[in-house]
């Protein structure tokens, strides 16, 4: 399981490849631009990953009107006001 610690460490490291690639001479090269995206890319992952790894996430799937809506407000007994 990878830890708040390690995601932390992966982001850092995002961050120094895309300012250290940012400093070499013939940066804006084809190549070097596709790899940048790639890292902005990954980093975006990793703070989301960070952001939601302490919580827990629910998906309820269903056609539309077979009581998805319903069904969460009377199990986390929602007020109706709360979900509009």
């Amino acid at each position: 399981m990878i830890t708040r610690v390690t995601l932390q460490q992966l982001s850092r490291d995002c961050e120094n490849l895309l300012y250290y690639s940012e400093c070499v001479e013939g940066s804006n090269t084809a190549s070097l631009m596709v790899r940048n995206r790639e890292i902005k890319q990954a980093l975006r992952k990793i703070l989301i990953a960070n952001e939601i790894a302490d919580r827990m996430v629910i998906c309820v799937t269903g056609l539309q009107g077979t009581g998805k809506t319903t069904l969460i407000k009377n199990y986390y007994d929602i007020d109706d006001s709360m979900m509009n």
